[in-house]
């Protein structure tokens, strides 16, 4: 480890322990704590993957997932950890990979210094994320684009000042095409609205926003025209489920810990210890896996899809692991405390997102397998 991830996992250890998991209540609060966004700008935590031209500390994906467990583990809160993951990603990556020049130099910095922050809006009410459905049109106008239509569930979306919204821009033989815009909080037109009600990852926030007759410059479209869907969303998601494993690592441990401070205190019988660290040793391999699917994205960065059976795998053995700390929990009637139940409540809500999804991948998985020896 160099001595440049060195001092970003020393940062964050710190952030962790002396801001997060002192303040017990966060799983309770719908807002995000102003004071903790300015503390995390205050120690350089806001620009962990931006690259140091413009303001960020020019870190890898590995390093990203390596502080995402951490948070994770020392601080106790899932919800502050998807709020400064995707703060510290969104930008990074799609400005990165699909973003102009003068886009960059726009945003990014202002991103790394945690004056800005830009949300992602795919999701549409009653539609998801699936392009059959979504509705939001951006009809070009000379040298603008005139957007219309509502986005729900974006995560950070109250604490963003920038959108980065996928629009219908044509369609190609009965198909939707979709391209992707930059849309400032500031323009004629836009609202926030209440969104979809999250009753879990609390203190990180969520909204929808509606777009009428939002007019922005052609120049703020990221990426090529009818592109954003296989760029932006399908990116989007694959990315974002692979570096999800490293907070859903932490959380687990952090989970474990408190198993081990019941079991300690209720003095668990031989047999008892064995499964505490048989689940320990899950968890090892469990962390194992999410920094090799972390340091996979960084060699194939413009491929994420190619990360999608690990993940499914993550899933399935994250899924173990659940169980053996449910039957451990239950066996010995031990009472871990109401962070553990907080903690335990976001793990099992995220695990049970885009389940039909991993559903249809396992099948095909197995039929292809079957295939094999027909």
């Amino acid at each position: 480890m160099d001595q440049k991830t060195t001092s970003v996992i020393a940062g964050i250890t710190d952030f962790a322990t002396t801001c997060v998991a002192v303040q017990p209540d966060l799983h309770q609060q719908h807002d995000f704590p102003q004071d903790l966004w300015q503390e995390m700008a205050t120690r350089d935590l806001m620009g962990i993957i931006i690259p140091r031209e413009y303001g960020g500390r020019g870190c890898d994906f590995a390093t990203l997932a390596s502080c995402a467990t951490v948070l994770a583990e020392q601080g106790g809160n899932q919800g502050v950890v998807m709020t400064w993951m995707g703060h510290n990603l969104n930008a990074a990556y799609h400005l990165g990979n699909n973003g102009t020049e003068e886009q960059r130099q726009t945003w990014l910095p202002r991103i790394a210094c945690g004056d800005s922050s830009l949300t992602v809006a795919i999701s549409e009410p009653g539609a998801g994320a699936h392009p059959k459905h979504l509705k939001t049109s951006a009809i070009r106008d000379g040298d603008d684009y005139v957007l219309n239509g509502e986005k729900s569930y974006l995560t950070n979306g109250p604490l963003a000042d920038v959108f980065l919204v996928l629009a219908v821009t044509g369609e190609i033989d009965g198909r939707k095409s979709f391209s992707a815009f930059l849309v400032p909080r500031t323009t004629t037109g836009f609202s926030q609205t209440p969104g979809i009600e999250i009753d879990f990852l609390h203190p990180s926030p969520h909204c929808g926003i509606k777009l009428q007759d939002c007019r922005i410059p052609a120049t703020n479209m990221v990426g090529a025209e009818g592109s954003a869907f296989e760029t932006i969303s399908l990116a989007m998601r694959a990315v974002e489920d692979a570096l999800s494993t490293a907070s859903t690592v932490g959380a687990v441990r952090f989970l474990l810990n408190k198993v081990a401070a019941a079991a300690h205190k209720q003095s668990v019988p031989h047999e008892g210890v064995m499964a505490l660290g048989d689940l320990a040793g899950q968890a090892d391999l469990l962390a194992l896996t999410s920094q090799m699917i972390a340091q996979k994205l960084d060699r194939n960065p413009d491929d994420p899809q190619i990360l999608m059976p690990l993940n499914a795998g993550f899933r399935t053995s994250l899924r173990s692991l659940q169980t053996g700390i449910d039957d451990l929990v239950k066996a010995y009637s031990l009472e871990p405390g109401l962070a553990y139940d907080a903690a335990h409540r976001d793990i099992m809500k995220m695990s049970g997102i885009a389940t039909t999804a991993y559903q249809i991948r396992a099948l095909k998985r197995g039929k292809d397998l079957l295939a094999e020896h027909s």
